[in-house]
């Protein structure tokens, strides 16, 4: 149970669980945390007041050089790619339950291209939409790098796609190029 407390730890830090979700795991698994935390963390967890936003980063700080102390690999593992391998293991516990419901894949995302007037706008639309975060770096290089992390829906349409294809032919040609790799299955891709 130590890594789970880990993984549960290492989530919370990177933003992966609220405060909220964390303070519930932490409060009904305390004997599995005890027992992987040092006395005075353990305290200090089970001590901070989650409504104090003083007191949630000051845990937070302490958490984080705790795991890299102590667990730096684990901390380091925590990803996207991680949650879902976490999901596809059909774990059943409070972690992956919480994982479940953030990466369950949406039915469709429809991406409106007909008042697209920049490359870099359909790049903030694919990025807010698929949820790309902070670290997409809004290029075609971008995209294809986190080709394999995105967790699609099961349908993306391009809605006024012939419109955005005649502004940016060239660009239109790269990202079909690009989505034309999306693992089988994963996504039906719709340019209407």
């Amino acid at each position: 149970m130590s890594l789970h407390c880990m993984d549960v730890i290492g989530f919370y830090l990177k933003g992966y669980l609220t405060d909220a979700q964390f303070e519930e795991i932490f409060d009904r698994h305390s004997a599995e945390f005890e027992s992987v935390l040092d006395e005075g963390l353990f305290f200090q967890v089970l001590n901070t007041d989650f409504r104090s936003k003083e007191q949630r980063i000051h845990l937070q700080v302490c958490l984080r050089d705790f795991m890299l102390a102590a667990f730096p690999v684990e901390y380091e593992t925590i990803s996207d790619a991680y949650a879902e391998n976490l999901i596809e293991a059909g774990q059943k516990d409070d972690l992956t339950a919480i994982l479940k419901k953030r990466y369950e894949p949406k039915e469709t995302v429809v991406i409106h291209c007909g008042e697209i007037e920049s490359v870099t706008e359909l790049h903030a639309l694919l990025q807010k939409e698929l949820g790309l975060g902070a670290n997409y770096g809004r290029n075609w290089d971008a995209l294809r790098d986190f080709l394999y992390d995105i967790l699609f829906p099961k349908t993306l349409v391009f809605e006024n796609w012939m419109t955005y294809q005649k502004k940016f032919p060239r660009d239109a040609a790269v990202l079909r190029e690009i989505l034309q790799d999306i693992p089988d299955g994963r996504c039906a891709v719709a340019y209407e």
